[in-house]
């Protein structure tokens, strides 16, 4: 790490190397599936590349490297938590809806606004789904996608609006 500090780009690439396989064997056992540990540890090599300046040569590193896995680690079930409970409530208010309404308006609803999303460009479609769908915040989002959250707000309100116009479109179809 101290060669990386001073700005050896081989000795970066082998420091990430190795970072990634001792990351993958702490974290498989963690970690339910294989996609959520390869998005793990690539979480981890980007914290500890925003963090190598914080890094202190006269202390080990694997500590280091480890504290930071940790919190990525806590930040991904943090995540999954979230998420699993904005799916069951979601699904609890549209089955609410749904037993509400005339079960034909439903219809091929779920599908409809799929392809409305899905023919938003792609960085539009990724703001709606990280958003709306998945229940990440607008900071959390903007983080993820290298964006300041205000832009993440005004792009995800376009987007809907857009979807909006699209669905009353094709309801009129």
């Amino acid at each position: 790490m101290l060669q990386v500090q001073q700005g050896d780009q081989d000795a970066y690439a082998e420091l990430l190397g190795q970072c990634e396989r001792i990351l993958a064997a702490m974290l498989r056992p963690q970690v339910g599936n294989h996609e959520d540990l390869n998005d793990l540890v690539q979480e981890c090599l980007i914290s500890i590349h925003k963090a190598r300046h914080t890094y202190q040569p006269q202390r080990p590193f694997k500590p280091w490297m480890f504290a930071i896995a940790n919190y990525r680690l806590k930040d991904h079930f943090r995540g999954s938590y979230r998420r699993k409970n904005l799916e069951q409530a979601f699904l609890s208010n549209l089955e609410q809806e749904k037993d509400d309404c005339d079960v034909t308006y439903w219809e091929g609803r779920s599908e409809q606004l799929k392809e409305c999303i899905d023919q938003l460009p792609g960085k539009q479609a990724k703001l709606v789904l990280m958003t709306k769908i998945q229940g990440y915040t607008a900071k959390e989002t903007a983080t993820q996608m290298g964006m300041t959250e205000s832009a993440v707000k005004v792009a995800v309100h376009r987007s809907l609006k857009g979807l909006t116009m699209q669905l009353k479109d094709n309801q009129n179809e």
